[in-house]
């Protein structure tokens, strides 16, 4: 596998997409749409054309405020992760997605509507959080230098997505157990850090 379908891969979620059992398309939509105007579901849950990102931005608002409809959140939710590590590390597939999006409709709903236990099990949790970090350390195994100058340097990048994951992660309502995922997520990012000074 070369380089290029690495990176590819990486983009996966694959180990969520297990946990939830590989969910297909729903065959109807009937998930009520926070501002009244339908279309996006119908178009994440469509395979045979690329979607556009910006769809996931209403999708995140009907999540974050509406009834949800468990089996379209279960094959939304992974497209929307794939969608948002291939911006994040610079890998787009044009046959499955188009457009660009910031993705921080993403994080807001997450953090004012927690996916567990509400949606996922522990095991579905920890693949979603897993994949997080595994985003964020492939973005910053990316950097190609150690000193950096100016607010447009590329570690604010990364250092703006851990926030975003902070934020998603430890403003959750539920149980301590969250803050264990954000400790992880950090610990994670250090020791990225430090395999990329020592490839330096």
């Amino acid at each position: 596998m070369d380089r290029k379908e690495v990176g590819h891969e990486t983009c996966k979620p694959v180990k969520l997409l297990e946990e939830l059992k590989w969910p297909k398309a729903p065959s109807e939509i009937w998930q009520e749409p926070f501002d009244h105007i339908r279309g996006h579901c119908e178009r994440i849950a469509k395979t045979t054309e690329p979607t556009n990102v910006t769809d996931f931005c209403d999708f995140f608002l009907d999540y974050q405020y509406m009834e949800v409809q468990e089996d379209l959140l279960a094959f939304g939710f992974p497209k929307a992760l794939e969608a948002w590590a291939r911006q994040e590390l610079g890998h787009p597939d044009p046959r499955r997605f188009k457009g660009t999006w910031h993705f921080e409709g993403m994080w807001e709903a997450l953090a004012y509507r927690p996916i567990y236990p509400e949606f996922f099990n522990k095991q579905q949790y920890r693949a979603m959080t897993d994949f997080f970090v595994h985003v964020l350390l492939a973005r910053m195994g990316r950097e190609e230098f150690l000193s950096f100058q100016g607010s447009e340097a590329s570690p604010y990048e990364w250092i703006d997505l851990h926030a975003r994951i902070n934020l998603a992660v430890s403003y959750s309502r539920t149980n301590l157990g969250r803050m264990v995922e954000l400790q992880n997520t950090w610990n994670g990012c250090v020791r990225g850090s430090m395999v990329v000074s020592t490839a330096l």
